[in-house]
């Protein structure tokens, strides 16, 4: 089912023929970026905080600009700032532990276990088979080495008949070559099924979601308050 709609991002020029899944993953991105993060965390996890911000900006850029082949070069610079602080988030997160919360041990809080997530991950919560810390580090890694497009527009006729942007799905050929490649078979398997149905306005609604609960969850635990 098609629909035509406004995006409910906070630069309010974004129209497109969207999916109904793709608008409601918008306005769940929305959401993230009107609540930001109370106050009480920016304060306990400032720089964790910076780069969280830092990160739905960059999305916001990428989702300001609809799917034209014009749009492929800056909708990819876009992302990978996006996801290169993205990936910032864990950094800060241990920086913010570490200098400021001493008594706790970065391992022990949600962040780091959200970051070190995958579907062989003992703990219920955090199995995750398509974790956005890993899958972000090898779209990254496959671009800077490779150059390869993180960001591609298609129409896939499951989700749309419309061209809409997609995250590029993982090369397991390219992804082995990489110094460090931690993913199975199985699990690109796994992401790449994940990617083939999922606009990056889905991906954004889902991962930004995740990550504020883990910024929320790692603030709590810190102050002893989880």
């Amino acid at each position: 089912m098609e629909i035509e709609k406004q995006s409910a991002s906070a630069s309010g020029c974004y129209f497109s023929t969207i999916s109904c899944q793709a608008f409601e993953s918008l306005l769940r991105f929305a959401s993230v970026f009107e609540a930001g993060l109370p106050s009480v965390v920016e304060t306990i996890l400032p720089v964790t905080s910076d780069r969280y911000y830092e990160s739905i900006h960059f999305a916001e850029l990428v989702l300001s600009l609809v799917p034209n082949e014009d749009h492929t070069a800056q909708i990819n610079w876009y992302f990978s700032a996006h996801s290169a602080a993205y990936i910032g988030i864990f950094d800060a997160a241990k920086y913010d532990v570490e200098r400021v919360h001493c008594h706790a041990r970065f391992s022990d809080t949600a962040l780091y276990k959200e970051m070190r997530a995958t579907s062989k991950s003992t703990e219920l919560l955090y199995k995750d088979p398509v974790n956005a810390s890993q899958l972000y580090r090898a779209l990254r890694n496959l671009r800077v080495h490779f150059g390869r497009a993180m960001v591609v527009l298609e129409i896939r006729t499951l989700v749309s008949d419309e061209p809409h942007w997609y995250v590029q799905n993982l090369d397991p050929s390219a992804y082995r070559l990489l110094r460090h490649a931690p993913l199975t078979d199985d699990e690109l398997r796994r992401y790449n099924g994940y990617l083939q149905t999922e606009t990056v306005i889905d991906l954004f609604g889902r991962m930004l979601s995740i990550i504020r609960e883990n910024i929320v969850e790692t603030a709590a635990f810190v102050t002893g308050k989880a």
